[in-house]
């Protein structure tokens, strides 16, 4: 008798965890549900939501998530509903992962604990590995996977270079600079803030010029002058 009520109890226990799991697991804020969606490569929809409302939504999400997406995201809204599509992003989930892939595996091979010389040896091996698409036709060329191609523009030099940052443990923001119409990282090494503009420094390495070089190459720029 003791050992059906025990499990009686136990069974209870369940159900409660289950009904609430049902309540409360999926209730998620709509920023949340934009986020997963989109680091998905999925559609979402946000149901009576004013035009306003949708803007705001944009600016509440991550800041790798509106690189990822075209027009930094912009929902599109129509009907009081707000959405995403699979036609708003520059790349698939796939070649998501796959270049996620290679990085995890260019990180362990080449991983120093020094992080300014880590840091040296991930801007070098994207700037020997990366062109910038001059004639900004590649299609991909916004995206991480761009660059992993071998052709990008400035954001998709910018999202390349934080999956390197983040799998190496080099604390990093995407900085977006809307006035110029431009984006590049920043990377805090020993408790200062650097940039690591490669846009910039691929174009500063086509001269060719010993000393542009040399800068480039082996050195951090750092915030404070």
């Amino acid at each position: 008798m003791i050992k059906v009520f025990k499990s009686l109890v136990v069974l209870s226990l369940v159900l409660s965890l289950t009904i609430m799991i049902g309540t409360f697991g999926f209730a998620l804020s709509d920023v949340d549900k934009l986020n997963i969606a989109i680091e998905n490569r999925s559609t979402a929809y946000i149901e009576n939501v004013s035009l306003n409302d949708a803007r705001n939504l944009c600016r509440q999400l991550n800041v790798y998530n509106k690189f990822t997406t075209k027009d930094g995201l912009w929902l599109n809204w129509k009907n009081n509903n707000a959405y995403i599509s699979a036609i708003d992003y520059w790349n698939t989930k796939i070649q998501d992962t796959q270049v996620d892939k290679f990085v995890n595996n260019w990180v362990r091979y080449n991983y120093t604990e020094d992080q300014r010389d880590m840091v040296l040896r991930i801007k070098n091996y994207i700037l020997n590995t990366v062109d910038y698409d001059v004639e900004n036709t590649y299609y991909y060329r916004y995206s991480a996977f761009g660059a992993y191609q071998g052709l990008a523009v400035c954001q998709g030099y910018t999202l390349y270079a934080q999956k390197f940052f983040n799998q190496a443990g080099i604390e990093n923001k995407l900085v977006l600079d809307k006035p110029n119409n431009h984006s590049y990282n920043m990377i805090c090494v020993d408790g200062k803030w650097y940039i690591v503009d490669l846009t910039k420094e691929w174009n500063m390495l086509q001269t060719q010029d010993s000393k542009d070089l040399l800068r480039v190459m082996d050195r951090l720029f750092w915030l404070g002058g």
